[in-house]
């Protein structure tokens, strides 16, 4: 693990110890929190739905697929929701890595229903984590710029601190591409496989869904600005494009 890697999880409380399996804590916290957020109602069945299927996904990968949280008690109301979302995104990623293995070993033994079965649920969880963003940002944008970006920025954690430190997140894309990979070697046109392919499209659709949220979330949040990566980098090398 980096020493970014260590920052973000240090930051955002996961706890990655093998064997490590408590995910009560954070999803009872989130379902409480939820009757005040200004989420929709769609928002808040996927979210809960998917963090009780990722409960159940980490419980039987267990331990390969470790799962702990420090609690967030005691801050102040922005920045917990914007680490307990973050917690709940690590909990659906720690699923989703799991539900991807089992999805790649399914298309490479042409386990078809199972490969449906895994695609369906990736899809649900996917759709949970966009919830999950929405969730982590739901506080006005002055509450980031003034209480939560400064806690992201040294001395409490390393300059240039961002997403991009996520190694599960890292870990999600590169597996999500070798499923990808597998599903284009597949023939179009056999009737057998065309739930598979329709199951391959829903799943494509809940990323596209994903990244146009994710991009409208750092819009409001920093409405015409850089992330604090670029800032960094604009810092060190002012010749650096931070549009």
């Amino acid at each position: 693990m980096t020493v970014h890697e260590a920052a973000y999880d240090r930051y955002f409380g996961l706890l990655k110890s093998p064997g490590r399996l408590r995910t009560a804590p954070v999803v009872a916290a989130v379902i409480g929190d939820l009757p005040r957020t200004g989420l929709t109602e769609d928002e808040r069945t996927v979210l809960a739905e998917g963090m009780h299927l990722a409960s159940r996904v980490v419980a039987a990968a267990h331990p390969r697929a470790p799962f702990d949280a420090e609690p967030v008690d005691g801050l102040p109301g922005p920045l917990r929701r914007w680490k307990l979302g973050h917690q709940v995104f690590h909990l659906l990623l720690t699923a989703m890595n799991s539900g991807l293995d089992d999805a790649l070993a399914a298309a490479r033994t042409a386990a078809w229903p199972s490969l449906l079965h895994d695609m369906e649920q990736l899809r649900l969880l996917y759709d949970a984590a966009t919830a999950a963003m929405e969730y982590a940002a739901d506080f006005p944008a002055v509450a980031y710029r003034d209480g939560v970006r400064p806690t992201m920025t040294p001395p409490h954690v390393p300059p240039g601190f961002s997403g991009a430190f996520n190694r599960d997140h890292r870990v999600m894309v590169r597996r999500l591409r070798g499923l990808e990979r597998a599903m284009r070697t597949l023939p179009p046109d056999v009737p057998a496989l065309a739930a598979v392919h329709r199951g391959a499209a829903a799943l494509q659709g809940a990323q596209c869904r994903n990244r146009r949220h994710h991009a409208r979330i750092c819009r409001r949040c920093v409405p015409g600005g850089a992330s604090l990566l670029r800032l960094h980098f604009a810092r060190e090398d002012p010749a650096c494009d931070t549009g």
